[in-house]
Formats: C-alpha cells, sequence, structure tokens
C-alpha cells in the first residue's frame, strides 16, 4: 500500500506537469475562467440596458455587442472544456415583468426595414398586435457567399495514465527488492493498472474547434465578414440568408421581404 500512497501524493503535488494539460491551478485556466466570469458579467450587464429600453436608438448596437460576448463566451467554453451554456438573446423584444419572471410577450420575428416601414402605420400596428417585430436595417442581414474553416482542435491527452502507469511500476519494484526481494510480476501489472487509473484524472479529452470564416453580402450591397465557432465541421451553405454579425439563421423570406409579402403572410 506504501507505493499507492506515494502515487496519490504524487500526483496531487504534481496537478499541472502533464504537457499540454491545464488544471484548475495552472495559471493559464485560472485567466480562462476569469475572462469567462468577465465576459459573462459584461454580457449581463448589455442585456440589461437593452431589455431596459428596447427601442433606445443604440438597441442595435447593444444587440450586436451581446452577439459578439455570446461567441466569445462560447470560445472560451471551449477553451476550457466546459459544455457550452445558452447564448443571450440579442432581441430587443418587449418584456412583460409578472413578480419575479421576465417573460416575451409574444413570438417574435425579424423583418427587413425596408418592407417593413413600406407599410402603412395601421398595417404596422395591426401586425404588431400578432407578433412582436424586430426591424433590421440593410447592414443587419444578408446572403453567404463563401466560407472559410480552420480546424483548431486540441488534440487528447493519456499522460497522466502514462505517467501514473510509470510511476506506480517504479515504486512497486523498489519497494519489491527493499523487503527481501518480494518481486512478482502479476504485482507489477497490477500496480500499472492501479497507477494509470489514478493517473487518468489527468488526461484530457480531444478538443474539437472549428473556426469558419463567413462572406456575408449585405442587403445594402457591402460583404462583410464574420466568424462562427463550433465543435462540428459543418457550416452554414452559401446562399442562406442570415442576420448579421452573429449569423443567426432567419426565416429565409427575410432576405426577399417585401411590405406585399409581409401583408400575405399577416394580414390576411
Amino acid at each position: 500500500m506504501k507505493f499507492l500512497l506515494f502515487l496519490l501524493v504524487f500526483t496531487t503535488l504534481s496537478t499541472g506537469i502533464f504537457s499540454g494539460c491545464a488544471t484548475a491551478t495552472d495559471p493559464k485556466w485560472v485567466a480562462l475562467e476569469n475572462q469567462l466570469n468577465d465576459l459573462k458579467m459584461e454580457r449581463g450587464k448589455v442585456r440589461e440596458k437593452l431589455t431596459h429600453n428596447p427601442t433606445s436608438p443604440d438597441a442595435k448596437a447593444l444587440s450586436i455587442e451581446i452577439s459578439r460576448l455570446n461567441r466569445q463566451v462560447t470560445a472560451t467554453e471551449r477553451l476550457l472544456s466546459y459544455s457550452p451554456t445558452q447564448p443571450v438573446t440579442t432581441e430587443p423584444v418587449p418584456i412583460e415583468y409578472k413578480g419575479l419572471v421576465l417573460t416575451e410577450t409574444l413570438s417574435t420575428i425579424k423583418v427587413s426595414a425596408t418592407a417593413w416601414y413600406s407599410l402603412s402605420v395601421e398595417e404596422r400596428t395591426q401586425i404588431s398586435k400578432k407578433i412582436s417585430i424586430a426591424v433590421l436595417e440593410k447592414n443587419m442581414y444578408g446572403v453567404i457567399i463563401e466560407t472559410q474553416t480552420l480546424d483548431q482542435s486540441v488534440a487528447g491527452s493519456n499522460a497522466g495514465s502514462n505517467l501514473g502507469s510509470v510511476l506506480a511500476q517504479s515504486s512497486y519494484i523498489d519497494n519489491s527488492f527493499k523487503n527481501g526481494s518480494s518481486y512478482s510480476a502479476t504485482g507489477q501489472v497490477g500496480a500499472a493498472i492501479v497507477g494509470a487509473m489514478l493517473g487518468s484524472a489527468f488526461n484530457r479529452d480531444a478538443q474539437p474547434i472549428f473556426t469558419t470564416r463567413y462572406a456575408v453580402k449585405l442587403a445594402d450591397g457591402s460583404i462583410q465578414t464574420a466568424d462562427g465557432v463550433s465543435s462540428l465541421a459543418f457550416r452554414l451553405p452559401l446562399t442562406m440568408c442570415v442576420s448579421f454579425p452573429n449569423l443567426d439563421t432567419n426565416d429565409q423570406s427575410l432576405c426577399t421581404q417585401t411590405a406585399e409579402t409581409l401583408k400575405q403572410r399577416f394580414l390576411k
């Protein structure tokens, strides 16, 4: 049992020594956790501003900032091997306060500003009674015309198991000969298995990370780029209509929307 106690103490004290394996006491790990907490706090403050006044002149800028922070939070969570959390909504939707619960009063759709303001005031009022409207300017949506994906995945590591196995076998062999040549091959194998099991706590799982840069032709005619991060190699197809820069896949009619299509959909 002495060699097991020795191995347990050693592995506890050697946290973070395995190549490329960040742990809770590793300065890089701590920095990433602090960065994640700061990003979430900043995102919460921005969301609070947007919720407080969803029709303010800077509502669009606040939505874009929330989207940017969502991407940074997701990327940082992946670096820490955390399960991704739910992104914060970027919609400047009407909010109704009920006790301690905030609920969206109506479901929301995105409409182009050109189509929306081509409707009469009366028509817009009628539609707004049925559904919540998020108006997007021409520089806030468009179609994907080009994509480039970079594989930034991090390979897994069994360094913890390997080192634990080696240390356990070394300790077993040393103790065997110190105690009067009581060496046993079976005992060494057993020590190797136990050491590998203990050391496995310091292994690192593979982290699939794919960053795709999307070139989007916006409704105003300009071409802009935005990055999307995913654990899957799949990417959004060309010609898909997306909001910008958060790359949400909207109702595909958004990019071809007119006042007439809105009337047919909501006023008939």
